[in-house]
């Protein structure tokens, strides 16, 4: 019941904004290029003022997309259009991200964080409220069709004072593949694991950022299995 990758990201949060110029585009090429990413122009809409500004954003075309809005830079991966697994580990999608921007740029980040999102079948209705107990906490035989839980604890390591927010939930809807549109009814999760948004007073530097990348990634994991035993429970 591992379940399958939905979506994975990495966020660097902060004073991190690089302007869509061809100078900053060719900088990032020159180093991101030869992996196989194009660059496009995205718009950013300011939530304060509902403002637009061009943004440079960068893909693979097949599953990754790197943005780099005005207060964060974002890696997203999502599936491959055939279906097939990720070729490269996304840490290392990450590292080679922080190791393209450190040549060029010095950015003042506040928070990182790493996400990620699965999602599995299970269209038993038996298991669907075995599932809904065990997360809701819920005590009567007629369990909601659809139902959501958040949970948000600190993780203490030898260095850091991590953020752990977890999301369960049952969901419904489709699923657009090419031109065709395919239902679903599956049990959501997703995990984020970030450096403590509380403290204003916290700084990293690419590298201390690339530093995170392990310790983030190895949460999500000992993380997942925590959830799936309660799954199997």
């Amino acid at each position: 019941m591992a379940g399958k990758i939905i979506g994975e990201q990495f966020l660097m949060i902060g004073v991190v904004d690089i302007p869509a110029s061809p100078e900053n585009t060719m900088k990032l090429l020159a180093s991101l290029g030869s992996k196989g990413y194009l660059p496009s122009i995205t718009q950013e809409i300011s939530l304060i003022d509902g403002r637009s500004q061009n943004r440079i954003s960068l893909t693979n075309t097949i599953d990754v997309n790197i943005g780099f809005n005005s207060d964060r830079i974002q890696v997203i991966r999502t599936p491959r259009p055939d279906d097939r697994p990720a070729e490269i580990p996304f840490p290392t999608i990450v590292a080679e991200l922080c190791d393209a921007l450190k040549q060029s740029f010095e950015l003042d980040i506040h928070r990182v964080v790493m996400v990620r999102e699965k999602m599995k079948d299970e269209r038993d209705k038996s298991a669907y409220d075995r599932i809904c107990k065990r997360f809701l906490v819920y005590g009567s035989d007629e369990n909601p069709f659809e139902w959501f839980t958040r949970s948000s604890r600190f993780l203490e390591t030898d260095t850091d004072t991590l953020l752990k927010v977890v999301e369960v939930s049952r969901a419904q809807g489709f699923i657009q593949q090419g031109t065709a549109q395919t239902p679903f009814d599956a049990v959501r999760t997703k995990i984020e694991i970030g450096t403590n948004m509380m403290d204003k007073s916290m700084r990293f530097t690419i590298d201390s950022a690339a530093a995170l990348i392990d310790t983030l990634h190895g949460q999500l994991d000992s993380s997942f299995v925590h959830v799936e035993e309660a799954y199997r429970g």
